[in-house]
Parts: C-alpha cells; structure tokens; sequence
C-alpha cells in the first residue's frame, strides 16, 4: 500500500514526537554523589571579666527598729568586655545563707528606700545596694545604670562597690556567716 507523501510527513512527525516523548520518560543516570555549599556567619559574643570574685562586708549588727545596719564592701568591682562587640550589663543578686542553715531573702528596696520598718517589717530580709550608682539589686536582672552603655570592648569599667542593708534583730544568723552572690551578665548591645 502507498501512502501519499503528507502522510508520511504526518507520521515521520508524529514518530519524531512519540520518540522524544519516550527518551524523555527514560531515567537520567547522573553522578553517584553530589554537594550543596552552605554557610553560616557568627555573630559577636559577649564577654566580661571581673577584678575579683569574693568581698567582704565584714563584721556588722542587725538592724534595729530605730537604727539601720549597713556596711560597704571592701573591694569596688571592675568589669572589663573582653569581647569584641559593645554590651550592656545586667546584675542581679541572691538570697543570703548561713553557715548554719540561717536564709535571708534580698528585697527590693527600691521603691521605699533602705529604712527601718521596711527591713524591720518581717524578719530575715536584706537589701543590696550600688554605691556609686545609688541603684538596689533585686533577684532579677537589670540592667547597671552606672556603667557607659553600651560597655565598650577592652576598656575595665568601674561598676561599684556595694552596700548591705542588715535584717532586722530576731532574724536568724547571729554569729554565722551568711554568703550570697551578685551575678552580672553581659549582653551584646542592640
């Protein structure tokens, strides 16, 4: 049978295409591994160190009704950034224990000050205070309002000596050593 030349032409197409449709549904053999390149960049981090990692209040009576007990350390406290970003400073401080069981718990003297009646008011509560930058510390976080913010890198800063704020007398502790911890905490600058 002949077929007219157009018809050979329509099939040679529609073969050319049914040819290519096939080899394109055909697996594509490739390498037997490959790669992707990733990155990732650093940011800064934060870093202090401090002059010294103990003070001491020395030897100091409770506080009365009438009369308030306080005493400064004996070492100011230096902070130096030893990273290479500018960073605020938080501090905070713990509660009090005793060689022999004894706990204050730190109040927040803030809104009324360090006087009698608020330490007086119910026993075992201390209060701590930033000399230089008349600021109390609490349990929580804040940030130092006495230091440049943002801290910059290499430079030691002084941030204070501190203050305490006795219990009242009928706390617990005479003749222990009570022991606490101011904590600071660099943070990078925003």
């Amino acid at each position: 049978m002949r077929f007219p030349v157009k018809w050979l032409v329509r099939f040679g197409v529609v073969g050319a295409v049914a040819a290519t449709a096939a080899y394109a549904a055909l697996p594509v053999f490739g390498d037997n591994s490959g790669s992707v390149t990733a990155t990732v960049s650093v940011s800064g981090v934060s870093c202090i160190t401090l002059n010294t990692s103990s003070t001491s209040f020395g030897t100091l009576p409770f506080t009365t009704a009438t009369s308030i007990s306080s005493g400064q350390s004996t070492d100011g406290v230096y902070a130096t950034n030893c990273g290479q970003n500018s960073e605020d400073l938080y501090a905070h401080a713990t509660d009090a224990t005793g060689s022999s069981g004894a706990d204050w718990s730190l109040i927040d003297l803030g809104s009324g000050g360090a006087t009698a009646s608020n330490l007086c008011s119910s026993p075992n509560r201390y209060g701590l205070y930033f000399v230089q930058s008349s600021q109390y510390l609490t349990t929580s976080d804040q940030e130092l309002n006495a230091v440049p913010t943002p801290l910059p890198a290499g430079v030691p800063t002084t941030i204070s000596s501190l203050a305490i704020f006795m219990p009242c007398t009928g706390s617990s502790g005479s003749g222990q050593t009570m022991s606490l911890s101011v904590v600071f905490t660099a943070v990078l600058a925003s």
